[in-house]
């Protein structure tokens, strides 16, 4: 057994005794113990056995609970630590987002380079095939998975179109949101697809420069998704179209990871894992991270 697990079994208060040292004040908290907290910190790390998602986003923005991490999977140390990363260093998983993840202990432009096995900038709707066929060509190099390419060309054509146009139409507002909705080529500010690897996962991201997203009502939707079902809950006329596209993309990853810095970028990342079959993976309790890096 190791000692991670040990320590969850027979001492669950204590977390904080498998992160990194350079975290030491990082507040790690048993959601699953009868004294929840009524209300979350903006740093609180919220760790259970298997949260069930329906429950672990409602815990999002109903109290504002920003990073879940459960101990029955096998990455939970390392899952840790990236929380940990997150909440106390910000702006590196603006710089490297992809070493964040996959080496939250140690961050740098090296390890970005080392995880990280294919980038695409775009900034206008036709640039989305032209990226697909890229990304599909670099994934078929690394795997001969078709359902981990199925999955990872879904998760890009939703990304894609998050940044292209539900980005820029929630920065801009309802006014100007009539100019990004019709058929003809509008360009935006420049975006980037994005992937990385490491032997268990694939981990794939897309950048926007608009920073416009909101954290609590995107989990507030993914929440009413599990909920009530997604036929019955979201309109996609209403805030940018993010709902039934963004309930997709944390229901197909195992980790989600989210990064808004207001004005400035967005950053949505998931992670699949590459060597299990699609039933494991629903099967696998879903970790998520939001950053909300304030001015």
């Amino acid at each position: 057994m190791s000692a991670h697990k040990r320590i969850l079994e027979r001492e669950p208060k204590k977390f904080e005794l498998i992160l990194n040292e350079q975290w030491p004040d990082t507040s790690v908290i048993d959601v699953d113990s009868v004294e929840k907290k009524n209300n979350f910190q903006l740093t609180d790390i919220g760790v259970a056995k298997s949260a069930r998602p329906e429950a672990s986003t409602r815990d999002s923005y109903e109290k504002g609970l920003k990073y879940l991490v459960n101990s029955s999977r096998a990455d939970f140390e390392r899952e840790l630590n990236v929380a940990a990363k997150m909440s106390k260093e910000g702006e590196d998983f603006f710089k490297y987002p992809v070493a964040t993840v996959f080496s939250p202990n140690n961050v740098s432009e090296n390890k970005e380079s080392e995880y990280k096995f294919v980038e695409y900038g775009f900034n206008s709707a036709d640039d989305k095939y032209k990226a697909l066929i890229l990304l599909e060509v670099e994934l078929e190099k690394i795997s001969s998975n078709e359902v981990l390419v199925t999955s990872a060309r879904t998760i890009v054509d939703e990304m894609f179109t998050n940044a292209i146009y539900n980005a820029p139409e929630q920065a801009l507002g309802k006014e100007q949101r009539r100019a990004f909705s019709g058929s003809e080529r509008v360009e935006t500010k420049s975006g980037r697809i994005f992937m990385g690897k490491n032997d268990s996962f694939l981990l794939i991201g897309c950048e926007d420069q608009y920073g416009s997203l909101d954290t609590k009502g995107l989990m507030e939707r993914i929440h009413k998704c599990y909920d009530s079902g997604v036929d019955s809950v979201v309109n996609l006329s209403k805030e940018g179209g993010v709902g039934i596209g963004t309930y997709m993309l944390f229901n197909t990853a195992t980790s989600f990871y989210v990064g808004v810095k207001p004005g400035e970028s967005t950053i949505v990342m998931c992670a699949i894992p590459r060597n299990l079959s699609n039933r494991k993976v629903q099967r696998m309790a879903k970790n998520f991270h939001l950053l909300d890096l304030k001015g």
